[in-house]
């Protein structure tokens, strides 16, 4: 991060892959200082958004899923952001897909918290790719990949919460709050 008298505070190409939070401060006037005894506070804003991605499963009772992973494409990963004179996001390169959750989880029935993920605000077609092993009472499906997508428009500080839902027809719903 760097400081501009013009721009603000600056953090120049940053890659969401990075992997840590932005946070940075408004501007403060001296004469506030003078007048707190030399004490400022500083409110910390964050430049990025969060996604908050919950899931569930809706197949019949003798049925159900392992997931894999969840990815989601459609969104640009790398970005320079300066504070003045507004904050403001300037997106580099092209969306590419990202990886946003890795592991087992049997598909839970009721709604569950699978990840949470820092991304640069921006408007854009979300398309999530499940990766899960499906079985039923007669058979099973390793490795099957469910898609849904989903529109945001998003600003920076703001929380998203999507709810995605493996469907009994085996397709995925992606839903915003």
């Amino acid at each position: 991060a760097s400081f501009d008298s013009e721009k603000g505070i600056c953090f120049e190409s940053y890659d969401t892959a990075m992997g840590y939070e932005l946070l940075y401060t408004e501007p403060v006037l001296e004469r506030e200082a003078g007048q707190t005894l030399g004490l400022v506070s500083l409110t910390f804003q964050r430049p990025m958004s969060l996604l908050r991605i919950y899931i569930k499963q809706e197949l019949l009772a003798s049925s159900g899923i392992l997931i894999k992973s969840l990815t989601v494409d459609g969104l640009k990963h790398k970005g320079s952001f300066n504070s003045l004179p507004w904050p403001r996001w300037s997106l580099e390169g092209e969306a590419e897909p990202f990886l946003l959750w890795s592991g087992e989880l049997a598909g839970p029935t009721m709604l569950e918290e699978l990840c949470e993920s820092y991304v640069l605000p921006q408007s854009a077609q979300l398309d999530f790719t499940l990766l899960c092993d499906v079985w039923t009472g007669v058979s099973s499906l390793q490795d099957q990949e469910l898609s849904g997508s989903v529109y945001l428009k998003m600003s920076p500080g703001k929380l998203y919460e999507l709810y995605l839902t493996v469907t009994e027809f085996l397709t995925l719903k992606v839903e915003k709050n």
